[in-house]
Order: structure tokens, then C-alpha cells, then sequence
């Protein structure tokens, strides 16, 4: 399959997909009838991706002579994608049980370590990194958007 009806058909798929999720963030039940709703962000995000699904098709309709294909694949960064990505599922199951909070600073600090250079690991700046950014997301959703996070067995 050539790269432009890959580019066309994943756009496609991504169009597909965001108007799923639309459909889906409609049907979300709301505490607040004012205001943002808890289907609000899911809705931005359909929507962004739904833009980028239509950029992708333009692209792959227009002429893509000038593509360069990179065929060397650095072997660090398909490990830190796979580490990524189960760090991403390990994180969605243990929010439930842990809680949010909890489960986002350790999530924070993991993926941390994943994405940084060896030389650049700080821990000590990682965990004040993870908690500011766990505090500030909670506080933000709680109080400013009214969205009932997770809570589990530790907070």
C-alpha cells in the first residue's frame, strides 16, 4: 500500500474515531448543568482530533513526492514508546484501586524516568514535579470543573 493511501485511510479511521468519541463524550452524565460538564474535555478532544484526521487526509490526497522515509529506527526510542504505553494501561487499571493523586505522581515520576536522558534523571526534582502537577490537575477538575476524580484504597 503506498504511503498516500496509508495517509488517507488513517485519516479516515481518526475521522471515524473522533466522531465515536464525540458521540460517546455526549452520553457522559452531567452533576452541573451550567458551565463544563465532565463531557466537555472529552468533546475538545474528539474535535482536535478530527482536525488532525482531515489534515492527514489533505496530505495524503495531495501529491506526497517530497516524503523522506527514515528506514534507521533508533531502538531507545521504540523502548521508551512500549514502556510508555504500558506504563499507560498499568496506569489506567491501578487509578481505580489507587486512587488519583497516588496513581498520577507515581505514573508522573515512571514516565519521567523513561522520557529523560540517563544524565538528566533528578528524582528529587521529578516527585516535586509530579505532585505539583497531581495537586494542580485535581484542584483544577474538582473544584473548577466539578468532575469527581477517582479515589481509591490510599487517598
Amino acid at each position: 500500500m503506498s504511503t498516500k493511501k496509508k495517509d488517507v485511510f488513517s485519516g479516515v479511521f481518526l475521522l471515524a474515531l473522533s466522531c465515536s468519541i464525540y458521540l460517546s463524550a455526549r452520553q457522559i452524565p452531567t452533576r452541573l448543568r451550567i458551565g463544563v460538564d465532565s463531557g466537555f474535555m472529552p468533546e475538545v478532544v474528539s474535535a482536535v482530533l478530527a482536525m488532525l484526521a482531515i489534515i492527514i487526509i489533505w496530505q495524503g490526497i495531495r501529491n506526497n513526492d517530497h516524503i523522506v522515509v527514515i528506514k534507521n529506527k533508533n531502538k531507545s526510542s521504540v523502548h521508551a514508546v512500549a514502556q510508555s504505553l504500558m506504563l499507560i494501561i498499568i496506569y489506567g487499571l491501578a487509578i481505580s484501586h489507587v486512587g488519583f493523586i497516588p496513581a498520577t505522581i507515581i505514573f508522573l515520576v515512571a514516565q519521567f524516568y523513561i522520557l529523560a536522558p540517563s544524565d538528566k534523571h533528578n528524582p528529587v526534582y521529578f516527585v516535586i514535579v509530579a505532585v505539583i502537577t497531581a495537586l494542580a490537575t485535581n484542584t483544577i477538575f474538582t473544584y473548577g470543573f466539578g468532575v469527581i476524580l477517582p479515589s481509591g484504597n490510599l487517598w
